[in-house]
């Protein structure tokens, strides 16, 4: 495995970001942090951990949008050894560039004071991130005051995970189906499966996988979270029937349960809902198809009415 990871490495170091892009155009590349706002630049002076990268001039980034699913600050597995060690080789002494949400009053900074950033090496345009996921030492876990650039995160993870690179090899953390969730309760997971049934009590909506809501896997939209969904023309009571990817923290209550508070956790696997059970050789052909929510323009235009989020 280390020779492969050594392997990917390599050959991820010798790609401009503009790789990124996937048609060779002779006009300039889009610029894929276009969503983000630039902030300093820095010399990274030491990476604590896989997530946090200490700055000369005393700032302190914390890499949003990764999950490292063995990693524990007191006994790191191994995937999160090897990730410490190719962000201490790769960017130990290397200016940086900082892009953070655009949102000035949430998103910026974490509870310890860690500015929460994007970050990219200067002298190549590797962006961070997109490295480690793209090697399968990380998973994608997008947050709801930084959702930015999950379309191509998950790309690259999908990438990742086709290869079964890194992690990606290990069935300890592959998706999970609704009926394994049960077992990874207390712990974030990728679950992928179709919505058997849709409800909502107490303006909370349910997105039932099973056909007993009391012990099977739900997804849970609090009242605001629906409302947040509307504004972006997104309808989650049209979703029975659909195929889906949810990412998050596996609680219970009445079964495994976990709760969306941000569109980006959700990847739609087909266009359009199915009332009946696809056979796997469709299903197959329709998780090809995969829409990122959040990520698209609102279906409602200046001046449509939208839907009534308080029913």
């Amino acid at each position: 495995m280390r020779k492969i990871l050594l392997t990917s490495i390599f050959m991820l170091l010798m790609a401009p970001a503009a790789a990124l892009c996937a048609d060779n155009k002779t006009e300039a590349e889009p610029n894929i942090f276009a969503a983000l706002e630039q902030g300093s630049d820095g010399k990274v002076e030491q990476v604590i951990d896989p997530l946090t990268v200490k700055l000369r001039d005393g700032r302190i980034i914390h890499l949003t949008g990764l999950d490292y699913p063995d990693y524990d600050p007191y006994k790191p597995g191994p995937f999160s050894v090897t990730a410490l060690n190719v962000l201490r080789d790769f960017l130990k002494n290397q200016i940086v560039k900082i892009s953070r949400t655009k949102g000035s009053k949430t998103g910026r900074i974490t509870r310890m004071g860690h500015e929460i950033a994007h970050v990219t090496r200067a002298g190549d345009d590797i962006w961070v991130q997109g490295m480690m996921i793209g090697l399968g030492l990380a998973r994608v876990r997008t947050e709801k005051d930084n959702p930015e650039m999950s379309a191509e995160m998950y790309r690259l993870e999908q990438a990742a995970r086709s290869e079964k690179v890194g992690i990606w090899e290990l069935s300890a953390y592959a998706i999970s189906s609704p009926e394994g969730a049960a077992a990874r309760v207390g712990s974030f997971q990728i679950v992928e499966g179709r919505v058997k049934s849709v409800g909502m009590r107490n303006n909370t909506t349910y997105l039932n996988f099973g056909n007993n809501w009391k012990k099977d896997f739900t997804v849970v939209l609090s009242a605001q979270s629906r409302r947040d969904f509307l504004k972006l023309g997104i309808n989650p009571m049209d979703w029975n029937g659909q195929a889906m990817r949810v990412r998050g923290w596996v609680g219970f209550f009445n079964g495994p349960v976990i709760d969306i508070d941000h569109p980006e956790a959700i990847e739609l696997l087909d266009k359009e809902p199915q009332e009946k059970e696809e056979s796997p050789e469709k299903e197959s052909q329709t998780k090809a198809s995969t829409k990122i929510l959040g990520q698209e323009k609102p279906v409602f235009t200046k001046g449509d009415a939208l839907p009534d989020a308080n029913r």
